[in-house]
């Protein structure tokens, strides 16, 4: 099993430890470092043969068919007698964005392709952005939840009208699940948005609208980061990029009171390369503040603004 999905893995094997946190688990049919199970808070166990396929099972340390819950993970598969689905998901799997993007070049002609290709790698942006990892939707892999008849589960697992108003929030209206740049995509959509208010309506609305969206953008990564926490199973999700959103009202606010169109281009490229590169803004994240998965997007904001306001002055 290859290291993308491994880290797809730790995703499942966390969502169960939070489905069933109070049972055990027994493997079977399925090979797993130790590594991986501990990330996900699940000591070490012994892997038994399962001639059915890839089943997870939870609350047991027997056969399947004792377990309380069942993970199968793999092939679309029919309920097993005793037990109900109360869960379908589609498994996704993590490749280097390199990886992703060696697939999709073929479009391009040769006269273009290479020197692509050439300038990604010079740019050094091959090593710090291309390393990282892109959330794609597996082909064939699903993962399926069967719960034993009747067993129940907790209900902080079954999703709530607060929840998926939360989601939306903290994801952007759902860009943060897109599979590739989706922070990108969300600091994009609030200079677009910025820009056509800030032109369209005055600077007046223009600064009064990346306040308010700084203001509660902030707000929002404060108050429900333990949610997202939980939500998302990770410390700082690639689904929140509400962060984003404040980090890019931070910067545009650095522009002058009546800006022109590539201005907010300038700013939206200058806080890209700050947040994607972060120089001096590492060590915000591992401060342990309430809401540090924001923090880092505003010195973000704060320098690339900066840096804008700068680069303004000498073009005048």
């Amino acid at each position: 099993m290859d290291e993308g999905t491994l880290m797809g893995l730790r995703g499942t094997l966390a969502r169960l430890r939070h489905m069933r946190p109070e049972s055990g688990l027994a493997l079977c049919g399925l090979e797993i470092p130790g590594e991986v199970l501990a990330a996900a808070g699940w000591p070490p166990h012994a892997v038994a043969p399962d001639a059915t396929g890839t089943v997870l099972c939870l609350g047991t340390a027997g056969p399947p068919n004792d377990a309380v819950l069942l993970c199968a993970l793999g092939e679309a598969r029919t309920v097993p007698a005793g037990y109900h689905e109360v869960l379908r998901r589609t498994f996704y799997h993590y490749r280097p964005l390199n990886d992703w993007l060696a697939t999709r070049t073929g479009w391009l002609p040769a006269t273009l392709a290479h020197p692509a290709r050439v300038l990604w790698k010079k740019s050094g942006a091959r090593e710090v952005v291309g390393a990282r990892m892109c959330r794609l939707r597996h082909p064939l892999w699903v993962e399926q939840y069967f719960l034993k008849d009747g067993e129940s589960l907790p209900s902080a697992v079954r999703e709530t009208r607060a929840d998926r108003m939360r989601d939306l929030g903290m994801t952007v209206l759902g860009i943060g699940h897109t599979p590739l740049f989706a922070a990108n995509t969300a600091s994009l959509a609030t200079t677009l948005l910025l820009a056509l208010v800030w032109l369209g309506m005055g600077p007046g609305a223009g600064v009064g609208l990346a306040v308010g969206l700084l203001v509660a953008a902030t707000a929002g990564c404060v108050a429900f980061e333990p949610w997202a926490t939980r939500r998302y199973l990770t410390e700082d999700a690639r689904e929140v990029v509400l962060d984003e959103v404040a980090g890019m009202a931070l910067t545009l606010l650095f522009l002058p009171s009546a800006p022109v169109w590539w201005m907010f281009a300038v700013g939206f490229c200058a806080f890209r390369v700050f947040d994607i590169f972060k120089p001096a803004i590492h060590w915000v994240e591992n401060t342990g503040w309430r809401g540090t998965i924001v923090w880092d997007d505003l010195l973000a904001g704060l320098y690339a603004g900066g840096a804008t306001w700068i680069f303004l002055q000498l073009m005048r």
